[in-house]
């Protein structure tokens, strides 16, 4: 066993303009020019290594990073011309590693794709996010060229998406004034679950029939949903200075 020597500080200096990564056209763009980017996720080969019932801390958790194999995948990656890696951060336990590791990502010339915790639309705390943008200074750290916002988000079958029901009804009394006016419009009664306003169910949602209009209403509340949380999201992440695509 080997007790590991503490991380070196990082601290780059404050990024300019110039060292964001920008689109243009539909590419991205570095200064100037086009850059295509051949990318995979990263999880350390010591990580993907561990059984199911191993104990497994998150990889950029201080107990479980490790410079070495770190840096080792990192030139690997780059033998190979992967120039972009994508990560996920959840904690700010996480952040002194994570802004090193983005330093040796920059050395080598690949960019970092980063998922940041809780910007997640279907289970946002835009506080707690802001704790790990901050953490991790975000806003200088041009390498991290995109965060991403919500890593395969998805609604869930009809029990999961329960927990949407109270939005939904809101939702409802916004656009039409009220459920009653809603199932007027729409032309038929909505679902009503213990006595409050529900959604379709998983065979309405796969099927047609006479619940089309519905349904085509209920997606329109979801889409309504997570355009909001979105905004939210992006408002967020400009007001702290982060430049990042999203």
């Amino acid at each position: 066993n080997a007790v590991p020597a503490p991380l070196p500080r990082v601290e780059p200096p404050p990024p300019g303009k110039d060292d964001w990564m920008t689109t243009d056209a539909g590419y991205f763009s570095y200064r100037g020019k086009h850059v295509f980017l051949r990318g995979i996720n990263y999880w350390p080969l010591s990580h993907n290594g561990r059984a199911p019932a191993e104990f497994n801390p998150h990889w950029l958790e201080a107990s479980a990073f490790d410079p070495e194999i770190v840096r080792r995948d990192l030139d690997r990656l780059r033998e190979v011309g992967i120039n972009a890696v994508s990560i996920q951060y959840h904690a700010e336990s996480q952040a002194p590693q994570l802004r090193y590791f983005v330093n040796e990502c920059r050395q080598r010339g690949i960019w970092v794709h980063a998922f940041v915790g809780y910007l997640q639309p279907l289970d946002q705390n835009l506080a707690h996010a802001q704790r790990l943008i901050e953490a991790a200074q975000l806003w200088n750290e041009p390498g991290i060229f995109a965060i991403d916002v919500a890593w395969e988000p998805h609604l869930g079958p009809y029990e999961d998406r329960c927990r949407f029901d109270t939005d939904w009804e809101a939702w409802l009394v916004e656009q039409y004034g009220s459920v009653a006016h809603a199932e007027e419009v729409i032309g038929r009664p909505l679902w009503i679950r213990n006595g409050t306003v529900t959604g379709p169910t998983d065979e309405e949602l796969r099927t047609d029939g006479s619940h089309r209009v519905a349904v085509a209403v209920y997606r329109r509340f979801v889409d309504d949903y997570m355009s909001r949380r979105y905004g939210e999201v992006e408002r967020l992440v400009r007001r702290l200075g982060c430049k990042q695509l999203l």
